[in-house]
């Protein structure tokens, strides 16, 4: 079950907009009206019990996979379990149904100003509410979301075909190890673990800090916060690339994390401060060539092929798919492909890097391609609904 949560400062719009769908009913909540107008009227008695809070008005959407469905009676009994749950428990609320998508899903409109003319609380409520949902589905025999609808990016298609192939290769007793899961799965899983209780943006990156993740925030010229980047074993990734959970307002968003400018000072001290794990020296020009021939190790395993541009072309897809730039994987190729250096020994080392750019090159612009193709699937479905 997927929520969302919005705060408002007018009801009349929004009821016209809930009810301008078609097939939209009205199926529950505690209020007499039943039109928009009717219903703005009522909800201005609990406003005139606190006139200065401006954001009064509390609207939720909750949505089912498309497998799933409740009765009318099930979604009333879950909405008050809810409500309840998020402190509405003394609140005028109405609750509407749609039917304009394949999935069953509600809109709640509620006052945030209860009867006794007090004000429910926003603090953390995209945390509780997120907990609170997993709580509702395990009361109610409904699934989990899937990673992909909880804010995290899923694994490309290369990674999974190399997850499967290296999976198949461990049955087989073709590689000692079980495979790994991927950089960005590791940075997520220890972001999701990090984020399990109530913490500032500097605590965050704190946190990581302290369990050998890298998190940095970045800033404009103007002082406003630009974004926020994870590195992990030689990897750098942005929130985005990890999924709109784990961007700066994302972090905010769906995993509770609370930031204020205030805190800018605070936050860019962490972000300078170097992982516990890590090194503190900087790495030298050594020291940086056998971190990319590990890297090359590390996505040639289980490869087996004899032509060596073919080799180097899957070593770079793989890469690719595990979060490399381009640049980090011409350096891959420059530190240990076996054709590169023939070509620095036959051809000299202009052929050979103007061919390891090549290589990197396709191999990342096949990844966005598909990238758009799949974006411009995804606008076509849009457009079919």
């Amino acid at each position: 079950m997927i929520g969302k949560q919005i705060k408002g400062r007018g009801f009349r719009g929004l009821l016209n907009y809930l009810t301008s769908k078609e097939g939209a009913e009205l199926i529950g909540g505690n209020m007499v009206g039943t039109t928009p107008r009717e219903l703005a009227a009522e909800f201005r008695f609990s406003r005139r019990l606190n006139p200065n809070l401006s954001r009064a008005v509390y609207h939720a959407s909750l949505s089912l996979p498309k497998q799933e469905w409740l009765s009318q009676d099930q979604w009333n009994s879950l909405v008050e379990d809810y409500l309840k749950g998020m402190g509405f428990d003394y609140n005028q609320y109405c609750l509407f149904q749609h039917h304009d998508r394949e999935h069953e899903h509600v809109h709640i409109v509620a006052s945030r100003i209860r009867l006794d003319g007090t004000t429910v609380s926003e603090s953390w409520d995209y945390v509780r509410s997120e907990k609170l949902l997993r709580q509702l589905e395990k009361q109610y025999g409904l699934e989990a979301p899937q990673v992909s609808e909880s804010g995290k990016r899923a694994p490309t298609t290369g990674q999974k075909r190399r997850q499967m192939r290296e999976q198949l290769e461990y049955f087989r007793g073709e590689r000692n190890t079980a495979p790994e899961p991927t950089v960005g799965e590791k940075l997520q899983d220890a972001i999701d673990q990090a984020t399990t209780d109530e913490l500032t943006m500097p605590q965050l990156i704190n946190r990581l800090k302290d369990t050998g993740i890298d998190a940095k925030v970045s800033y404009y010229s103007t002082g406003r916060v630009q974004g926020i980047t994870y590195g992990l074993e030689g990897l750098r990734f942005s929130g985005t690339k990890l999924g709109k959970a784990y961007t700066f307002p994302g972090l905010q968003r769906h995993r509770g994390v609370s930031y204020e400018s205030s805190q800018d000072e605070e936050i860019r001290e962490a972000s300078e401060r170097t992982p516990v794990t890590l090194v503190v020296s900087p790495i030298d020009k050594a020291d940086e060539e056998q971190h990319y021939q590990q890297l090359w190790q590390r996505y040639n395993r289980g490869i087996e092929v004899t032509n060596r541009v073919t080799r180097d072309y899957r070593v770079s897809r793989n890469a690719f798919d595990d979060g490399l730039s381009q640049k980090e994987i011409e350096l891959m190729l420059m530190a240990e492909s076996p054709h590169v250096q023939w070509l620095e020994r036959e051809r000299g080392n202009e052929k050979a890097r103007v061919y390891a750019t090549q290589v990197a090159r396709v191999a990342c612009q096949k990844e966005r391609k598909e990238q758009q193709l799949s974006r411009q699937r995804q606008r076509e479905s849009q457009l079919e609904l």
